[in-house]
């Protein structure tokens, strides 16, 4: 079952218990209204295939949706339409897309930075010892998501963290995440263009995991 199929039954659903005589029909307009367009003839022609393939983090327009609901017929309130959001996050329900609010896309990026193994982060290792990992700390979207860019930037400020058997130091370093724009609202996987160290080594705490079996 494709993604809008799933999610415009989740809509439907969860709104019935406030509008009894909603039909599956307008339930599917105000899906692709959050998903940025006027219609669902539009998001068809336009996004649909996207959504279906392409599409890794999925940002809904909460005004698209209160909108369209208006032009409905409908007095859907924000709150309301947070219900179905929440209904549509749920891990089992997405289909494997990050779907939600503004914390999306950053979250995004730091996931990227954290799971990337870039040269700059081993050519730091090796100079100390041992590779720990990388952390994000913080981030700055370099482009609102709202822009029709063909990418969205976001700079990912945090450390590579490396020891040896005298020290345990972490390295700050910039990296730059791009996500391709792959409809209104929808964006691909991210990817770790660029890294640059940006200050001295200096030493860190590590953790301790403790014992994997058990005291």
């Amino acid at each position: 079952m494709s993604k809008f199929v799933t999610w415009s039954g989740i809509v439907h659903a969860t709104l019935r218990s406030s509008f009894p005589k909603l039909k599956l029909g307008q339930a599917r307009e105000l899906l692709a209204a959050s998903l940025g367009h006027n219609s669902y003839a539009s998001l068809r022609e336009h996004d649909l295939q996207a959504l279906e393939s392409s599409a890794i983090h999925v940002l809904p327009s909460h005004a698209g949706v209160l909108r369209r609901a208006y032009e409905l017929g409908l007095a859907l309130t924000d709150d309301q339409w947070w219900v179905v959001q929440r209904a549509l996050t749920r891990g089992e329900v997405s289909l494997f897309s990050s779907l939600g609010g503004n914390a999306v896309m950053p979250n995004a990026a730091r996931r990227v930075f954290e799971d990337t193994s870039h040269p700059l982060f081993h050519q730091i290792a090796r100079a100390i010892g041992m590779q720990d990992g990388q952390w994000a700390h913080r981030t700055v979207t370099l482009a609102p998501e709202g822009s029709r860019a063909d990418e969205l930037t976001i700079l990912v400020y945090g450390e590579v963290r490396a020891f040896s058997e005298t020290a345990c130091l972490a390295t700050p370093v910039i990296g730059e995440v791009t996500f391709p724009r792959v409809g209104r609202q929808l964006y691909g996987a991210g990817h770790l263009v660029r890294a640059t160290q940006n200050g001295q080594p200096y030493p860190y705490e590590p953790i301790d995991e403790g014992d994997v079996y058990g005291p």
